[in-house]
């Protein structure tokens, strides 16, 4: 009768405490639960907990209708919890503010490529481009105009970098470009080309036109780096253009 025991004491305390005999709303519950449970898979938790057929009372079934119901109960709460933080995560990945993906992106992808590297030949590259004058913006202009300069920014390199590649803002105009399955050689001419189109297009605010400078460094993505070493070799590596 130990294990009955068992069972019983978990329908007792496990939910808060709660009585579930005495009262007919209770009663009504437990019903309602044995019939919604599969019979089959009741009677072969008790066979697996070893309870003899004889003492397969209403009640042990009762008992484990309750333990499947809150089995279930949590099952889905998991899985909203799970859906929230999927969720929250997607939002964590894009920037606040700029068309782009966060820094935390970056990052975290940074760390994949580089893991993945260890098991093959294939190499990528990341590529720094930095503004120059956003901060010049912002002392002539305001923050709503540098605001509104790193957006125009953003967009041209989405518009300009390659297909497969991630474009994301790390802090302090410098915008960041993972380049997948691309060497140091292959990237380099590509960003000559991001940059100068960028250098020459034509930024406005409110009338006046913005001054459009930037540097640009690249790093590849070899197996074993941290995502901040490959950051700083990219930094160390910044050319005006």
């Amino acid at each position: 009768m130990k294990d009955i025991n068992e069972v019983q004491k978990y329908r007792d305390g496990v939910r808060g405490q709660r009585q579930e005999t005495g009262s007919k709303n209770n009663k009504d519950k437990i019903k309602k639960r044995v019939q919604n449970s599969g019979p089959r898979n009741i009677k072969d938790a008790a066979n697996i907990l070893g309870i003899p057929q004889k003492e397969y009372t209403p009640s042990v079934q009762e008992a484990f209708a309750s333990i499947f119901h809150d089995i279930e109960s949590g099952r889905r709460d998991l899985e909203i919890s799970q859906n929230k933080l999927d969720v929250l995560e997607r939002k964590n990945d894009r920037h606040i503010i700029l068309p782009v993906f966060s820094s935390n992106f970056i990052y975290k992808n940074l760390a994949k490529i580089s893991k993945r590297a260890r098991q093959s030949d294939d190499l990528s590259t990341l590529v720094l481009v930095r503004s120059l004058s956003v901060e010049e913006v912002l002392l002539d202009y305001g923050p709503l105009a540098s605001q509104n300069y790193l957006i125009e920014i953003s967009k041209l390199i989405n518009k300009l970098a390659p297909k497969s590649s991630f474009v994301g803002y790390l802090d302090h105009g410098c915008f960041a470009i993972i380049c997948n399955i691309m060497t140091t050689d292959q990237v380099k001419p590509v960003t000559e080309r991001i940059v100068s189109k960028i250098c020459s297009s034509n930024l406005f605010w409110e009338g006046r036109s913005l001054p459009v400078k930037l540097s640009w460094g690249l790093c590849a993505i070899e197996a074993g780096m941290e995502p901040n070493s490959v950051c700083l070799a990219a930094m160390h590596n910044l050319i005006p253009n």
